[in-house]
C-alpha cells in the first residue's frame, strides 16, 4: 500500500513537475514582459519629469534648481558636464529674455506631448529618440495658441536601479546654433559656453534697449502698400495647418537664420493673395523670396 502510495506520489509529483515547469516558464515570460515594461516606463518617466521640471524652472525663473542633481547621472563625465552647462545656459537665456522683455512673455496653459520613436536599452544604458511638442499661450496673447516641436536623442544610465540622463543631444535648435556660431561659441567647450552665459544678461538688456529706442523706431522706412482684399481667417487657417507641418511648396530657411519671416509671408499670401515678389527681389521693397 505504502509502495503504491509512493509510486502514485511519484507520478503525481512528476505530473506536477511538468506543470510546475510549464508554469514557471509562463511566469518567467510574464515577468520578462513586466520587467521590459517597467524599464520603458521608468525611462520615459525620467525624461518626461525632467522636461516638466525644466519648464517649471523657466516659469518660476528658478536659477537655483536641483534639476540636474535629480535627473542626471551623479558621476558625470566631462561630456555630460558640458551638456548640462549648455542646457542650463539655454534655460538662463530663456528666463532673462522673459524677465527683461517689455512685453509679457510668460507661457500659460502649457502642455507637453511626448512621441517616442524608439526606446533601446540594455541592463545599464539606454538610448531614446523622442519628439516633444509644447503648446502654450503667451500671457500677452491668450487668444492665440503657440507651439514648438523638437526632436531629441537622449542617453541614459542606470544608477542604483534608477534611470538617469547622461546626455541630451539636439537641445539647441538650428536657429540658435547659427546665432551661437556667429558669436563664436563652441558648444563642445564648457569654458566657451560659460563665457557666453556671462554676457547674456547684458546682451539681452542691450537688445531690448536698442529695439525700443526712439532713434531706431523713427528710422523705420515705409513703402507704398499694394491694395488687396485680406482674409484674416484664411491666413490663420494656413498658419494653424502649417506651423508644425511645413508646406513643401515653399523654401525652408531654418538653419539659415530662421524661417519666421518666410512663414508669415506665406500666411499673408494665403490670406491676401499678394504676389510673392512684390517689389524688387532681394531688397527692402521685396517682402518674400523663395531662393
Amino acid at each position: 500500500m505504502s509502495k503504491k502510495f509512493i509510486k502514485g506520489m511519484s507520478i503525481i509529483i512528476s505530473s506536477i513537475g511538468i506543470s510546475v515547469s510549464l508554469l514557471t516558464n509562463s511566469v518567467y515570460a510574464v515577468n520578462s514582459d513586466s520587467l521590459e515594461n517597467l524599464n520603458v516606463t521608468s525611462i520615459q518617466t525620467t525624461i518626461e519629469d525632467f522636461f516638466y521640471e525644466y519648464e517649471t524652472a523657466f516659469d518660476n525663473s528658478n536659477l537655483t534648481t536641483d534639476l540636474y542633481t535629480d535627473y542626471f547621472v551623479s558621476e558625470a563625465s566631462a561630456e555630460t558636464e558640458t551638456n548640462i552647462e549648455v542646457i542650463d545656459t539655454m534655460l538662463y537665456r530663456r528666463i532673462m529674455i522673459k524677465d527683461e522683455c517689455p512685453g509679457d512673455l510668460r507661457e500659460l496653459n502649457k502642455e507637453l506631448v511626448f512621441n517616442y520613436a524608439s526606446v533601446d536599452y540594455d541592463s545599464n544604458s539606454a538610448s531614446v529618440e523622442v519628439e516633444v511638442t509644447k503648446t502654450f499661450n503667451y500671457a500677452s496673447s491668450l487668444d492665440i495658441e503657440s507651439a514648438t516641436r523638437d526632436t531629441y536623442t537622449i542617453l541614459l544610465e542606470k544608477e542604483n536601479g534608477v534611470w538617469r540622463i547622461s546626455q541630451i543631444e539636439n537641445f539647441v535648435d538650428d536657429i540658435m546654433k547659427v546665432q551661437l556660431e556667429d558669436a563664436g561659441v563652441n558648444l563642445n567647450n564648457i569654458d566657451s559656453i560659460r563665457d557666453y552665459r556671462n554676457d547674456i544678461l547684458t546682451n539681452v538688456r542691450k537688445y531690448f534697449s536698442d529695439t525700443m529706442s526712439t532713434e531706431i523706431l523713427s528710422s523705420v522706412e515705409t513703402y507704398t502698400a499694394k491694395t488687396t482684399t485680406y482674409d484674416g481667417g484664411a491666413a490663420s487657417t494656413y498658419a494653424l495647418n502649417h506651423a508644425l507641418n511645413y508646406n513643401p511648396d515653399y523654401a525652408d530657411f531654418n538653419g539659415f537664420g530662421g524661417d519666421c519671416t518666410n512663414f508669415i509671408s506665406q500666411c499673408l499670401y494665403e490670406g491676401g493673395g499678394l504676389p510673392m515678389h512684390y517689389g524688387t527681389p532681394y531688397t527692402k521693397t521685396c517682402w518674400y523670396y523663395t531662393t
